[in-house]
C-alpha cells in the first residue's frame, strides 16, 4: 500500500516539475485555504483522509490531494 501512495506522489511530482511547475500555491493565503478545504474532504475511492499538493507556475495554478491510506490522486 505504502509503495502505490509514494510511487502515485513520486510520478505527480515528477509530471509537474518536467511542466514547469513548482510545489507551493501561487500566495500563502491560498494555500492555507485550500488545505482547510482538502482537510474536510475525504478520499472517494476508500473514504480515508487527503493531503493537499499543490503546485503552480506563472498563470496556472494545479491543486491535488492524495489519499493517506489508498494513493488515490485527484486534482482538485
Amino acid at each position: 500500500m505504502y509503495t502505490t501512495i509514494i510511487d502515485n506522489l513520486d510520478k505527480l511530482i515528477d509530471e509537474m516539475y518536467e511542466s514547469g511547475y513548482v510545489a507551493s500555491a501561487p500566495h500563502p493565503d491560498v494555500g492555507v485555504l485550500d488545505a482547510e478545504i482538502v482537510a474536510l474532504l475525504r478520499c472517494k475511492e476508500c473514504g480515508g483522509t487527503l493531503t493537499y499538493l499543490p503546485f503552480h507556475k506563472k498563470e496556472s495554478y494545479r491543486p491535488f490531494t492524495i489519499c493517506d491510506e489508498c494513493g488515490d490522486t485527484r486534482e482538485f
